[in-house]
């Protein structure tokens, strides 16, 4: 009897267990509650899920707006089916190396380097952070071998070597090269980096900046522009231009400009130009090689460098407006790698006027006229010929009595400085104290001289 009791009631204890079991048995079975997901990679709340009871998988409700997938974290997505809610942490994880390029640098001793300077293309999901695997010294000059580390914020990190060129210690200041005394008219244009220039021993990247600029265009008085440039090591130079300011009045002045130079006949222009205390332009040529250290004596001397032409080859210069572009290019270059002074200053040759283009390129002066200005650069021709172009030996006193002409307030002169011109050069006195006695002053080139254009006939 008692034996009987005992199995019924285990049978009904039994029933109750498995009754209570299948009722708390999950609505939602899933595959992982901690499921992982690559950062920036999409996240299908259904892919977890194993099975459903009682209801659909319509019918479940996924509240999953905490989770952000651009976001390293762990994130709670909850599924509700009938009475019941479920948790489920999901983890944003990234395991997923830097890749990045490396460039070898180079620096002054006892300067350091950082090494974000030598780490470029870095390519990871997360931010990232760049240091040396070491602490080194770049206190001695030698080619040293660094490590470079990138790691993002997971903390998964890529090494890559490089070099860095350890150069010797430098202790040279900057070097600015341009006009430290300009005059201008009241209402010209003035760019106070035009012209200037500045190179260093070691430092290929050293910057020019302007400290004060006080010029005021519409005011006549002396003002100053102060420019400073420090290289990487922190040697600093400083450089002040003076700026006059003037009232553009009724005043005569003769620009004596010399084309086709330097030459031989270069230097003895230059001795007659300072015994009479008197500024020319020269513009210049790329052909007398020989003669070159002429263009840097006259440029310290404060006379204006124009372009002429490099090759001075019409054939060659006015095929095409490139190939006239890259025979200006060429000349520029010339003379900023001995004066370190870019000039804006042109002279087409045979003036703008010319005709003798047509024969390479119809219209082309139509065009360079235009587009020269366009570019930045002011071109001159000239209101009276020496006419020392008729030959070599032109005779000085028709030089003389072609120059002379006192005609209108504002005289530009045209001169050749090349081979053969030597009663150019046994003129220039004459003429020199022809217009001092008539009260004429002398300039260069400058901003505020007009250009004497020409009509234009190609």
């Amino acid at each position: 009897m008692k034996k009987s009791i005992t199995i019924i009631l285990s049978g009904i204890f039994l029933a109750v267990g498995i009754i209570i079991y299948v009722t708390n048995l999950p609505y939602i079975v899933f595959t992982t509650k901690q499921p992982k997901i690559e950062i920036n990679e999409e996240f299908d709340p259904y892919s977890i899920i194993q099975k459903v009871r009682k209801e659909s998988m319509d019918d479940i409700i996924i509240d999953d707006h905490e989770l952000n997938c651009q976001q390293l974290g762990t994130y709670t997505v909850r599924y509700s089916l009938l009475d019941k809610t479920y948790e489920i942490k999901v983890t944003v994880e990234d395991t997923i190396a830097p890749v990045f390029d490396v460039v070898s640098c180079e620096t002054d001793a006892q300067i350091p380097v950082d090494p974000y300077d030598m780490v470029t293309n870095i390519q990871d999901a997360t931010k990232t952070v760049v240091s040396f695997k070491e602490d080194y010294c770049f206190d001695q000059e030698k080619d040293l071998e660094v490590i470079l580390v990138v790691c993002d914020e997971a903390g998964n990190c890529t090494e890559k070597t490089s070099f860095v060129h350890i150069l010797p210690k430098d202790e040279i200041a900057p070097l600015i090269m341009g006009e430290e005394n300009i005059t201008l008219y009241v209402g010209s244009n003035f760019d106070p980096m035009n012209g200037m220039s500045v190179t260093d021993n070691q430092d290929p990247s050293v910057k020019l900046t302007i400290l004060s600029n006080q010029v005021n265009l519409n005011q006549p008085g002396t003002y100053q522009v102060i420019y400073q440039a420090s290289d990487r090591s922190h040697n600093t130079a400083s450089f002040t231009k003076t700026v006059k300011v003037i009232k553009k009045e009724n005043n005569k002045i003769v620009y004596l400009t010399f084309d086709d130079g330097p030459s031989y006949n270069t230097p003895k222009v230059l001795k007659i130009l300072d015994q009479y205390h008197v500024k020319a332009t020269f513009f210049v040529t790329g052909q007398s090689t020989a003669y070159r250290d002429a263009i840097l004596q006259a440029y310290q001397a404060g006379h204006t460098i124009g372009l002429h032409t490099y090759s001075h080859n019409y054939s060659d210069v006015y095929a095409s407006v490139n190939a006239y572009f890259q025979d200006l290019e060429k000349i520029s270059q010339v003379v900023e790698s001995i004066t370190g002074y870019k000039s804006k200053y042109i002279r087409f040759p045979g003036g703008s006027s010319n005709t003798v283009s047509k024969k390479y390129s119809q219209g082309i002066m139509s065009v360079l006229s235009k587009e020269v200005c366009d570019r930045g650069y002011q071109y001159f021709d000239w209101n009276i010929s020496s006419s020392d172009a008729s030959g070599s030996k032109t005779p000085v006193s028709q030089i003389i009595s072609s120059s002379c002409v006192s005609y209108t307030n504002e005289i530009m002169i045209l001169f050749h400085d090349t081979y053969g011109k030597d009663t150019t050069v046994e003129a220039l006195p004459s003429i020199i104290e022809y217009y001092l006695d008539r009260g004429y002053t002398f300039k260069g080139s400058d901003e505020s001289t007009s250009g004497f254009h020409h009509g234009i006939n190609n």
